[in-house]
């Protein structure tokens, strides 16, 4: 007995991040991942460029935005700030429901 077998068109990922409309798991992690570079971007001009260079967005749940910087001193130095991004943020209609920011340390 012969089985038959469905040939795949194997396609490098690159093309696949490139494709117009990506679907499913690969549409929801790039859509936050854009979600998230968006608002690094408004963001980062709040922070001093040194501390900038050292901190990035990682989540945003609800109405919460997750950061992580390399070291502790980092972390430590952008808490201070967290109030006015927090601030900066509630100026723009698609951010004002944030309203805590978390620190987090990865050293990678």
């Amino acid at each position: 007995m012969t089985e038959t077998v469905e040939k795949v068109k194997i396609r490098p990922v690159s093309d696949i991040l490139r494709a117009p409309k990506p679907q499913g798991a690969l549409a929801r992690v790039l859509q936050k991942l854009q979600h998230a570079k968006q608002l690094g971007d408004i963001i980062y001009p709040c922070l001093p460029d040194e501390l900038a260079q050292h901190c990035w967005v990682r989540h945003i749940y609800n109405d919460s935005i997750s950061m992580e910087c390399e070291n502790a001193a980092w972390a430590n130095q952008l808490r201070y700030y967290v109030p006015e991004i927090l601030k900066f943020l509630q100026q723009d209609p698609r951010y004002a429901h944030i309203m805590t920011i978390k620190c987090k340390i990865n050293p990678n």
